[in-house]
């Protein structure tokens, strides 16, 4: 038997079983400098801004993909949160787990033992914004949110949970004034703005990815 014939083989039967296994995830450090997902990324934070008024204001967001085929990013359709009053310091979710499914991977044809499996794209992060904080009375905080919100979590706590599990970026301004990670009171939605990395309250951040069987 040719050599050709025993890889062809080889990976017809490693790569058509029913078993999963899985893959490294990107560090958050892809997303922050990728061109492709800061314009997404500063067009829903400027949205983000224009949609608040004296009525009330939303958050909006998305999951990011990863195409392993062409190496690019992407993202899910943005979504928009729930409104909540604008003195409110209430923070309602804009992503509603669980996330959207990893694309099933494909076995190539069995002469191509070189390639036996084709490209397959994940959801590996998530994104959204804070609002703007014009009308508010009181300094407030900054970054990732904690606590328990109405969806399960808070920014750090949405991290690791079961259905979600990756790492996340929220867009935010820059903390300034007398109280750390915070700012004041009827801040400007001009004043600077930054993204902060959402690693989980254990740093917990960069799981594998699990590669889907084949059907």
């Amino acid at each position: 038997m040719s050599r050709r014939r025993r890889m062809a083989r080889l990976a017809r039967r490693r790569y058509t079983t029913k078993n999963q296994f899985t893959v490294d995830g990107p560090p958050l450090d892809a997303f922050f400098n990728n061109a492709a997902l800061r314009t997404v990324f500063d067009a829903l934070w400027a949205q983000t801004k224009s949609t608040a008024s004296p009525a009330g204001r939303c958050e909006y967001g998305c999951y990011i993909t990863l195409d392993t085929a062409t190496g690019m990013y992407g993202i899910t359709p943005p979504i928009e949160g729930d409104p909540y009053p604008v003195n409110s310091t209430t923070v309602y979710s804009n992503l509603t787990p669980p996330r959207p499914p990893d694309s099933s991977v494909v076995p190539s044809v069995p002469h191509d033992p070189l390639h036996p499996t084709n490209a397959a794209v994940y959801v590996v992060g998530h994104f959204h914004t804070h609002p703007p904080r014009e009308r508010w009375q009181i300094p407030s905080r900054v970054g990732p949110s904690g606590g328990m919100g109405p969806n399960g979590g808070g920014d750090e706590e949405f991290v690791i949970l079961s259905n979600v599990q990756t790492p996340g970026i929220v867009y935010d301004y820059v903390a300034m004034g007398d109280i750390p990670e915070h700012v004041p009171p009827r801040w400007s939605r001009d004043n600077p703005r930054k993204l902060y990395a959402i690693t989980g309250p254990n740093n917990n951040y960069h799981p594998p990815l699990l590669r889907r069987p084949t059907p």
